[in-house]
């Protein structure tokens, strides 16, 4: 008798963690998809497929569809989404290059603020990638 009381019981318990470890997954499954994209897009300031550029494709998709525009307003919206995306790219590769250029000059003060006996170990750890 016992066990037909508990055996629901029993059911609806795994039911819940089931579901609790099928959502850690999917959530945790989710960050680590979009951190990847992120950091793709980011690191390839020519990447074409970047996420601001699928962003200013569905802005420009739902202007279409919320505002019912004609064929005018449509190539000058088309026109100024692709612009902002051109301004937006020139201006990754230019921030991109600003801290790279940091990060050299940022290694090169502290090489010369160390030792010269540290200095060899610092330029070591920089190329396993202890660095920036």
């Amino acid at each position: 008798m016992k066990a037909s009381n508990q055996a629901p019981w029993k059911a609806l318990l795994l039911l819940v963690v089931v579901f609790l470890l099928g959502s850690a997954c999917g959530i945790g499954g989710s960050g680590l998809w979009m951190r990847d994209k992120m950091k793709a897009a980011i690191s390839d300031p020519h990447n074409a497929d970047g996420a601001f550029l699928r962003r200013i494709d569905q802005i420009e998709t739902r202007l279409i569809r919320d505002l019912d525009l004609t064929a005018k307003e449509r190539t000058a919206v088309t026109q100024e989404l692709g612009q902002a995306g051109e301004q937006f790219k020139t201006k990754r590769v230019e921030f991109l290059d600003s801290l790279q250029t940091l990060s050299v000059e940022t290694q090169s003060r502290i090489e010369q603020s160390l030792p010269p006996e540290k200095r060899e170990a610092y330029r070591a750890s920089i190329q396993k990638g202890a660095f920036w």
